[in-house]
């Protein structure tokens, strides 16, 4: 013998129902949302991996000039005002008449580049 459910039953599980299929649209646009945001927080970090990328694979080697240059994101133009003109300089060696720049030197360049801007400002 089958049992029936009461009417009143019915009516709530059909609303309740109803209600459910009412905030599946606000539920996929937070859903939509937040993979838009991870795609975007990857996409921010991939950039940032990869500008680093470099610096870590190599670690402390000697670099020619436009390695160095690459490094340092600088045109020639800067790169040899910093390397002849200015106070604080790049420092190189010479050999066999090349130039060769060594990255820990090149990150001392911009860290006291920028602690002497950092004490002028």
């Amino acid at each position: 013998m089958k049992t029936q459910k009461m009417p009143q039953f019915t009516q709530l599980e059909t609303l309740n129902k109803n209600f459910q299929l009412l905030e599946v649209p606000s539920m996929v646009g937070t859903l939509i949302n937040m993979i838009s945001d991870l795609h975007s927080k990857q996409d921010a970090f991939q950039g940032y991996i990869a500008k680093f990328t470099d610096s870590v694979e190599i670690g402390d080697r000697y670099m020619t000039p436009q390695e160095a240059m690459k490094y340092l994101g600088m045109s020639k133009g800067t790169f040899e005002k910093y390397r002849y003109k200015t106070k604080i300089k790049i420092h190189g060696i010479q050999l066999d008449n090349k130039s060769w720049f060594k990255k820990s030197d090149l990150d001392r360049f911009m860290m006291s580049y920028k602690a002497n801007l950092d004490r002028l400002a």
